[in-house]
């Protein structure tokens, strides 16, 4: 695995490249776990940092329900199957709603 910081600023630069946004890590919304020497969160919470990048680079906005699910799973309370889980039923649910 490439080093935390690398993979960062390479991110940055293609970030700012598709969407014309200065990319700050400063703004990541998990920055505290991706700075912390403990390699679970750190990688975990890198993880999930880039999903939520890649998502933004498709113009899609990452809703607060699945911060909320991505820090519980870093924190350990849950596992990657159930976060996984959890947030299909959440968007099943939703798009059901909006039919």
């Amino acid at each position: 695995m490439q080093d935390s910081w690398t993979c960062c600023s390479d991110f940055g630069r293609v970030y700012e490249t598709k969407t014309g946004q200065k990319y700050d890590i400063k703004r990541a919304p998990f920055e505290e776990y991706i700075r912390q020497l403990e390699p679970d969160k750190r990688e975990l919470a890198y993880a999930w940092y880039t999903a939520m990048g890649l998502q933004a680079v498709d113009g899609l906005e990452t809703s607060d329900y699945l911060k909320k699910i991505a820090k519980k799973n870093i924190e350990g309370e849950i596992t990657i199957l159930e976060a996984a889980k959890l947030i299909e039923s959440y968007y099943n649910e939703s798009k059901e709603k909006d039919t």
